[in-house]
């Protein structure tokens, strides 16, 4: 069967990347990408025809395990599902994400939380009302971090003068690290607060307070959302890589 040379078609890829053989990486990742269109459509048409499979549900509840950006979509299909599966361990996982995706859409009042900044300050969220605020989510265990810290230092460049305020969330336990990132970072400026969540991350849920009521797990970090001036949710999941600061301005200042 075709989809069976993906292993192979893998190793190939890793083989030609050491040898620093260009040409062939192309040809062979090309492949492995009609690959996965390839499994994704068989993955898709089994989830429509068999409608109450808990194999069937598996590979739909893939798409919710992670960012979910239409939680009213996805909750339609969720119940059309028997309750044996919904009520099952993953379904009830699923049901809790759509939970927490409903709370974060925009338009609905960003979840209150109040944190330490760099000077032990306690800061909250609702004290910032009246500006804007991009709240980011973050530590330093991804890749590539440096895009992203260059995103967050043009922002507060380019939107000074916008009334927007960026606090950063660095969820993680070691303080000292977190204020040499801070300071290697280059976060800085007048209108960036940063702010420490004391939780060790893992791969799993983030059980506080505030890991619950924004759903964050090491897989959702890094995370933004913009915030209006009202205390509600204006964007979630911000593209910090592709000229940010050009959306945000657009949005802040309709």
């Amino acid at each position: 069967m075709q989809l069976a040379k993906g292993p192979e078609l893998d190793k190939q890829f890793k083989q030609y990347q050491e040898a620093g053989d260009e040409e062939n990486m192309k040809k062979v990742g090309q492949e492995l990408q009609a690959l996965r269109v390839k499994r994704r459509e068989i993955q898709q048409e089994f989830v429509k025809t068999h409608p109450n499979s808990f194999v069937g549900f598996s590979l739909w509840a893939r798409q919710v395990d992670g960012f979910i950006q239409d939680p009213l979509k996805y909750e339609g299909e969720f119940n059309r599902y028997a309750p044996a599966i919904r009520n099952t361990p993953s379904g009830k996982k699923v049901a809790a994400n759509l939970a927490v995706a409903k709370k974060l859409v925009p338009g609905v009042a960003a979840p209150d939380f109040t944190l330490n900044d760099t000077n032990g300050k306690a800061v909250s969220l609702a004290s910032l009302k009246g500006k804007n605020v991009l709240l980011c989510f973050w530590n330093r265990n991804f890749i590539p971090f440096e895009p992203f810290s260059f995103a967050l230092n043009k922002i507060s460049r380019q939107c000074k003068d916008d009334n927007l305020v960026i606090l950063t969330v660095f969820c993680n336990d070691d303080q000292q690290r977190w204020l040499t990132e801070v300071e290697d970072a280059g976060f800085v400026a007048p209108n960036i607060i940063n702010l420490i969540h004391p939780v060790k991350q893992t791969a799993d849920a983030d059980t506080s307070a505030i890991g619950m009521a924004y759903n964050l797990s090491l897989g959702f970090i890094p995370h933004s959302y913009l915030i209006g001036t009202d205390g509600k949710i204006l964007l979630r999941d911000l593209n910090l890589i592709t000229d940010p600061e050009v959306e945000i301005k657009k949005i802040i200042n309709k």
